[in-house]
Parts: structure tokens; sequence; C-alpha cells
């Protein structure tokens, strides 16, 4: 109680983070699945991530798509 809750992930017209992520889109994966897991206390849902096809220009569909589903795996990784 009195604590701040958080969300983690990727919104989906910032996809092009991970495409351009200097380590690779699986170093950002990797990290907030660590985020996740050493902050059980702390993020109470993986979000805000999806589809936005209303604003394309920031993002392509297909990256987006492929984003969504990879940070969607995430959930599996931490059933909690």
């Amino acid at each position: 109680s009195g604590m701040l809750k958080t969300t983690v992930g990727v919104h989906p017209t910032c996809c092009n983070e991970f495409v351009n992520h200097p380590e690779g889109a699986s170093s950002l994966l990797s990290s907030l699945s660590k985020l996740i897991k050493e902050n059980k206390s702390l993020v109470v849902a993986l979000g805000e991530f999806g589809l936005d096809y209303a604003r394309l220009e920031y993002c392509p569909a297909d990256i987006q798509r492929t984003y969504f589903r990879l940070q969607f795996d995430l959930l599996n990784d931490h059933p909690d």
C-alpha cells in the first residue's frame, strides 16, 4: 500500500527500438525480462504493448507483429 506499481513493455509505435538497439533485439528483450524478474513486487503487468495500425508511420506492421509476439512470450517466462 502506498507503493508505486508499474508496467513493463515497449509501445507498438516504438518497436523500432528493438531493431535499432545497439546490442540487438534479443538484448532488449532480455533486459525487459530481467526488469520483470528483479521487480516482481512492483511490476503488475506487461504493457503497454500491442498493435497500433493507426500510426504505421512510426513503426511498420510487420515489426509491430514480430515484437508483439516476443513481448507476449515474456508472459510465459514470468507467469506470476
